[in-house]
Parts: structure tokens; sequence; C-alpha cells
């Protein structure tokens, strides 16, 4: 795991959003100070990974407006609302019946009933795999979405770069042409 690497990818993050659409820049809330998360605080047996940890020291999630999302459609949670979600989406015996993520899941960011969620069943400083699931069209749980939460945010800048995502101040909201394969994973949801 390399903290330099998705430090210096979250505040490219933040550059293209202040550059491209400052609105949505503005909707980022206050870090946590990582320190006050202790390793136990979501579940007792998993330490939060490092990028996890790095992740919530960047901004605490995004207010609590629909409108504010990131170029993909999906909104930064606040720590005490993934915490509360990922509870909600992992407890046993839904009545749903949907598959539902393993108790080692962490809900990160969400855009209506599809989530971007970190595994956080991972040896200590290694990355943290991400996965996306939407529960109205999934019948068993996904595969990993990235690699890692540097591997996605490194894909939103690519994407951002080469002009796949843009900010569209005339209907304000984003606007897509993103790669037809990457379309499976959610990443169109605008």
């Amino acid at each position: 795991m390399d903290a330099k690497r998705l430090t210096s990818a979250l505040a490219r993050l933040e550059h293209h959003l202040t550059t491209q659409a400052p609105q949505i820049a503005r909707g980022l809330r206050p870090p946590i100070e990582v320190e006050t998360l202790p390793a136990n605080d979501y579940r007792p047996e998993l330490p939060l990974p490092e990028e996890v940890r790095i992740w919530f020291a960047w901004h605490d999630g995004m207010t609590d407006d629909p409108a504010f999302r990131l170029p993909s459609g999906y909104s930064p949670l606040p720590w005490k609302y993934a915490v509360k979600l990922t509870d909600m989406l992992t407890e046993p015996n839904r009545p749903d019946g949907l598959a539902q993520p393993g108790p080692s899941m962490l809900t990160l960011m969400n855009v209506a009933t599809s989530y971007l969620m970190v595994d956080c069943n991972v040896s200590p400083g290694t990355v943290t795999p991400v996965r996306h699931w939407n529960t109205h069209e999934m019948a068993t749980w996904p595969g990993v979405f990235a690699p890692s939460l540097t591997e996605t945010v490194e894909l939103w800048n690519r994407l951002l770069v080469r002009g796949a995502y843009r900010w569209d101040a005339d209907g304000d909201d984003w606007a897509a042409d993103v790669p037809v394969h990457l379309t499976t994973y959610g990443l169109t949801q605008i």
C-alpha cells in the first residue's frame, strides 16, 4: 500500500473538482481526525485499512445534498453514515432475499441503490479491494471493481483528464462519455 500515491491521487481529484466543478468541490465535508477513529470503531475484529483511514482524512464524505457527487454519480459518505448504512446492508437474513455484502465490507460511496464498498479484511499495509454492488441488479455478490481504493481514485482522475467526465454548467450536472467497457461498473450512473 503506497500511502503517498493515494494522498497524491486524492489531491489531484480535489484539484480536478475545484477547477472543473467548483460547486461540487464545495460540497466536500471537512476531514475526520483519523486519530479519533479507533481501529475497532467499525468492526472490533477488523482494523481499518490504511487506505480507508487516508480516505476519511481527505474528506468526511460530501454534504447531504444529492446534487453533490463525484463524476460517476457516487457520493462519498460521511463516516457515521457509512457505518450505519453498512450495518443495514450486511444485516443477516435480510427480508429482500438479495445477496448481501460480507461482514468485512464497508460502504464508502453510493448512488441510489448502487454502492462502492471496500473489503476491510486485508493484511496491514496491503491494498483495500473495492467492490461495486447494485442491490436491484445483482443476485450474487460481485467481483472486485478495482484492486484498491487508490486505483479507483486514479481511474476517476484519468477519466476527468481525458474529458470522459466534464461538468455541464448549463445542465448543472456531469456529462459523460465513458468507454463502454467501464459502464458495467456503474460509472455512467450520473
